[in-house]
């Protein structure tokens, strides 16, 4: 993930110094998605509302469908499925758009069959595998299609099997997890020790890539499992090597605490770095109050004033 935001932003100098902006609308798109997986809603935002402003209405211009795909995926992580949907609803029912819409990421038709039905659209999400499957049939030598195709059958028919056969033999770190996820969420009402096996390998594989947002989602599912599994912190020592925590100042926050008070510095609210790691604004409040105790401040300017 940082290596593909530090080449997007070396990507955009290089593309103003020799003044082709033709490019910089899907270099922009790379960084949206970057602070997306990356759960940072606040910047992925303020970069989509950037390229929108920056991207002809209509759907002309290459990048419009693109556009509104990464418009989907930031609203699914703030407001859900429904809302989601309702941004990509006119491009899906196009038949023409449906087609670039399909093709724009390799992951794009799992992402859009999934939300729809998540977003109790079951019409549109069999519309969207039945154009992926015509996609992958119209072209035989294309690998990433076909796999496509079954990933959004999979989902709609709860085939556990296609998707464990497409995990195993899926070379992406992303989308790797993403199917292991899969897997896990169609155990959860059946198989529990199943789900738990599968949702690791998905935390795993989105740790690996730095997904922070996907790896917060899978960590909600697994303590509603009561499993609990934190984000290892960079460096961490095993437990007979730690020193005792302080009692007061940044080193005496837990990991939780960090958490949040980085993305209240950053001016967050508190149902926005609730959305963000996927917690009750209630538990929010209580790290804050936490926050402020230890700190010795009272107020989220002054945390953002002594945030590092």
């Amino acid at each position: 993930m940082t290596a593909a935001e530090a080449a997007a932003v070396a990507g955009l100098a290089a593309s103003d110094q020799a003044g082709m902006p033709v490019f910089q609308p899907r270099l922009g798109a790379v960084l949206v998605l970057c602070a997306l997986r990356r759960g940072d809603l606040v910047a992925a935002t303020d970069g989509l509302r950037r390229l929108e402003e920056s991207v002809p209405a209509g759907h002309a211009h290459p990048c419009a469908v693109e556009l509104r795909l990464i418009a989907g995926q930031v609203v699914l992580a703030g407001d859900g499925p429904a809302a989601a949907i309702a941004e990509i609803r006119a491009t899906a029912e196009d038949p023409a758009l449906r087609t670039r819409l399909l093709l724009e990421a390799p992951t794009a038709t799992a992402w859009c069959v999934r939300t729809a039905i998540a977003a109790g659209d079951p019409a549109l999400a069999e519309l969207l595998a039945s154009a992926a499957e015509d996609l992958a049939a119209a072209n035989p030598g294309h690998g990433s299609v076909a796999a496509a195709a079954v990933h959004g059958r999979a989902l709609l028919k709860q085939d556990v099997a296609a998707l464990t056969e497409l995990e195993a033999g899926c070379s992406d770190p992303w989308t790797k997890a993403s199917l292991a996820e899969d897997i896990g969420s169609m155990h959860l009402e059946t198989d529990r020790r199943q789900a738990v096996v599968a949702l690791h390998r998905a935390l795993s594989g989105y740790d690996g890539v730095e997904a922070e947002l996907d790896s917060a989602r899978v960590r909600r599912t697994l303590g509603r499992l009561g499993v609990r599994r934190r984000r290892p912190a960079p460096g961490r020592r095993d437990d007979h090597e730690r020193e005792p925590r302080p009692r007061t100042g940044w080193g005496s926050l837990t990991g939780a605490e960090q958490e949040v008070a980085r993305l209240v510095a950053d001016g967050l609210t508190n149902r926005q770095v609730a959305r963000e790691l996927f917690v009750s604004p209630h538990t929010v409040g209580f790290h804050l109050r936490q926050i402020y105790r230890k700190l010795a401040i009272g107020s989220r300017v002054d945390l953002a004033r002594i945030a590092p």
